[in-house]
């Protein structure tokens, strides 16, 4: 250990042993400060009778005034000395007025308080006197009806009968005969036909939008039945020359039949047909929710709000858009510029909502390979 290291623990030790010292002998040669003792004073309890009656036995104060002293008379002057004229008499103080007399406090311990009379009957209320109704007195009385005159007794009296009226042992009801119901002739119905109907829906895009005209016809003939092979014709003898006309035609015959059955074999159609089974409204909607999310509207200005643009997009079979495949179909309700920037707006979402792929069934993307999204500010709809 060096020199100095020793050193300083040589002091620490030593002020710490001092400083312990201190705390264990200090107390004998320093005194503490003693606190003060308390005061105390004894008090007693007296009540409000007792204390009257220490004022009753107090001494009353004197009515006297003590009597004034009267100062000296002035001293003779010299007989050599000049006469001076004699000093003011000094003016006496008026008498203080006596005190009046304090009245002593009166002793109320022999007053009784007057007891009030309580009566035990209680008092008599007058009665209100009640009229007694007076007898009512009918002065003339209606005779007791007379019976009226009939040709039949029974419990019950009955009325007169209408002199048209039959006559019953027992009362009937009139009854009227229910009115037969009236046959109603049928209205001829014309013959109606359903409302136009088509197969497709027509949307606003379907009508702007201009596709090839199909080569397919709308609608497909009946194919027309085979003809029957003809019966062999017999062979005929040699004949002369001009009977090589009927041959001739026979043959003609069969090469047109053959080549109407040929002609009905559908030819092959030069498209891609999409396989598998058509997408749900629901698959259409996660979708157009997902795209939706990154669609930014609050950067366009009022023109291309107003402005509807339908966006094709090419899809890669992971769910991830084609970007050199976005290109804009056609707008409704603006100029050219705000549908540029309408687009360029769906342009964008598409893009930036990707990010790993839509999510879109992997067993339909025939279906979804080719997807047309219509973008308006009111709705958003896939195709």
């Amino acid at each position: 250990m060096d020199r100095p290291q020793r050193i300083g623990m040589l002091v620490s030790g030593v002020a710490h042993l001092g400083a312990i010292l201190w705390l264990i002998v200090g107390g004998i040669f320093f005194s503490h400060d003693l606190l003060p003792p308390v005061a105390t004073t004894e008090v007693s309890l007296i009540s409000a009778a007792e204390f009257a009656a220490l004022q009753a036995r107090a001494p009353t104060a004197s009515a006297e005034t003590p009597a004034q002293p009267t100062p000296p008379e002035p001293a003779e002057a010299a007989p050599d000395a000049a006469a001076v004229e004699p000093a003011p008499e000094a003016a006496q103080p008026p008498a203080p007025q006596a005190e009046p007399e304090t009245d002593p406090a009166p002793d109320v311990t022999a007053l009784t308080a007057p007891t009030a009379e309580v009566s035990d009957t209680p008092p008599t209320v007058p009665l209100t006197p009640v009229e007694v109704p007076s007898e009512t007195v009918l002065d003339t009385i209606s005779p007791r009806p007379a019976p009226r005159d009939a040709p039949r007794v029974a419990p019950t009296p009955a009325e007169a009968p209408e002199p048209d009226a039959a006559i019953s042992e027992a009362a009937v009801a009139e009854t009227t005969p229910e009115p037969a119901e009236e046959v109603v002739p049928e209205t001829p119905v014309e013959e109606a036909a359903p409302p136009e109907a088509t197969t497709e829906i027509v949307t606003e895009a379907t009508e702007t939008e201009d596709k090839p005209d199909s080569s397919a016809p709308q609608t497909s003939a009946r194919p027309k039945a085979r003809p029957e092979k003809p019966a062999p014709a017999p062979e005929p003898e040699t004949a002369p020359a001009p009977d090589a006309a009927p041959e001739d035609a026979v043959a003609a015959a069969l090469a047109e039949a053959l080549s109407g059955a040929e002609s009905e074999t559908p030819a092959p159609g030069t498209g891609i047909a999409a396989s598998g089974p058509p997408m749900t409204s629901g698959e259409k909607d996660a979708l157009i929710v997902a795209v939706k999310q990154c669609w930014n509207v609050g950067a366009l200005s009022t023109d291309a709000l107003r402005t509807t643009v339908t966006i094709s997009v090419t899809m890669e079979q992971s769910g991830m858009p084609v970007g050199a495949s976005i290109r804009l179909l056609g707008f409704e309700g603006g100029d050219e510029a705000a549908a540029n920037q309408a687009f360029e707006a769906g342009r964008r979402a598409i893009l930036r909502c990707a990010k790993n792929g839509y999510p879109l069934p992997a067993e339909k993307y025939e279906q979804w390979r080719e997807i047309e999204i219509v973008f308006n500010p009111d709705k958003m709809r896939m195709k």
